[in-house]
Order: structure tokens, then sequence, then C-alpha cells
């Protein structure tokens, strides 16, 4: 079982990321102080890929892949974040989730 020391509060908000100057659209599929998991419309990110997380009106999220399956990575945050700001996140974006758009790759 897995167990977190930081709660993970669930979303599914469109974002956009950026690793190696490859960018694709993702979804924020969890997130917590640390960290979030994401899921990319394009297998663009490894284990070690520095990446960027960009949320429209909101401050980008910089951090660090730490595992991956397929289009699916989990990504630790380079700073911790504030749990207001987790909240906000979390919070901000539930009245989106009714339009949910699918992923779909560039191209």
């Amino acid at each position: 079982m897995d167990q977190r020391a930081v709660e993970r509060q669930s979303t599914a908000f469109v974002a956009s990321c950026c690793s190696f100057g490859r960018s694709a659209d993702c979804r924020l599929l969890n997130i917590s102080a640390q960290g979030c998991l994401i899921e990319v419309a394009e297998p663009i990110l490894r284990e070690g890929n520095r990446i960027r997380i960009k949320i429209s009106g909101i401050s980008s999220l910089d951090g660090e892949v730490m595992c991956h399956e397929g289009t699916q990575a989990g990504v630790s945050f380079a700073a911790t974040l504030h749990p207001a700001v987790v909240a906000y996140i979390a919070g901000c974006l539930e009245a989106d989730l009714a339009e949910f758009p699918p992923l779909t790759p560039a191209g």
C-alpha cells in the first residue's frame, strides 16, 4: 500500500508542461504540498526530468519527475507549496471539472 507523508487532493485540471524543450498538454490528477500526479497527452517525460507545469492564472510549478508509467508521471516539486496554495489550486478548479476536455497530442 502506498503511504504518503502528505495528503493529496484530487483534481482534474488541464494545464501544460514542458521538459527539456518539449511541451505537451497535461492533466493534473492530484496535488499535495510536495508534488503531484499528472497525465500527459504525449509520453515526453522520463524519471529524473526537470519539469515546469503551467496552470493558467497561477504561477508555474517547477519539479522533477520521480516516476512515470506510460503517460502518467509523479512529480516532486522543487519547493514545498503552502497548504493554502494547494487548497486554492484544488478548490478553485472544482468548478471547471464539469467541462473536462480530453487530452490530445500535439500534431
